[in-house]
């Protein structure tokens, strides 16, 4: 359960310097919690007090990256450099979701491709804004395959303000698992370029 509340929550914690979030489950280290009024006050007047406050949107509420799935092949994606092949695009064995029926596939040597988003079409008021840059994988049943997951804010100029890297990922065989980083908030008044690196190998090779 998330704890927006975060140090202001009284309630019980068993790792109070770190845990964001209220535990629940058959473990014995949970907290048996289902809601927290608690955060969920605190969160209300900390909105209150901040008018800029920007209302969230849901994890993967919306998807700024074009041609998240190949259906254009690699329209959008370039390449980092000539040591790097780009990924493939193949028809989805097992479909990501009822409207998509291509994904990228690496090869077995690391595939590597990016895209910048100029969050200026987003986001013109040049508000601070937080980022979730997100891929979901899926790896072949006869062949297991790694995933890596970069994510970038830069300015206009090219120059850095954030990044976070997944480390590499076993990606399942049975069904789509979702890597997921957060970055921000980006600074106010700068224009900001969120960068997305997506990177896959497969583990075996004939």
């Amino acid at each position: 359960i998330p704890c927006p509340g975060e140090s202001r929550c009284s309630f019980k914690k068993f790792i109070p310097t770190q845990q964001t979030f209220h535990l629940n489950g058959s473990n014995a280290a949970c907290e048996q919690v289902y809601f927290c009024a608690e955060c969920e006050s605190a969160k209300s007047r900390n909105n209150s007090a901040n008018e800029t406050v920007q209302q969230q949107q849901p994890a993967g509420s919306r998807n700024l990256v074009l041609n998240p799935s190949g259906q254009e092949g690699l329209r959008h994606w370039s390449t980092l450099n000539r040591r790097n092949n780009p990924f493939l695009v193949e028809t989805s064995e097992i479909p990501v979701n009822a409207h998509t029926s291509t994904n990228f596939v690496s090869t077995f040597v690391w595939c590597q491709m990016r895209q910048n988003v100029d969050l200026r079409t987003i986001v013109p008021s040049l508000d601070p804004v937080e980022v979730e840059f997100s891929a979901k994988i899926l790896a072949r049943t006869d062949c297991p395959s790694v995933f890596r997951l970069d994510a970038y804010l830069l300015n206009t100029r090219g120059e850095l303000l954030g990044y976070k890297r997944s480390g590499v990922v076993e990606a399942p065989a049975d069904c789509w698992e979702r890597v997921s980083l957060v970055l921000g908030p980006t600074p106010p008044g700068v224009a900001v370029v969120a960068s997305i690196v997506i990177s896959g190998k497969d583990n075996r090779f004939w």
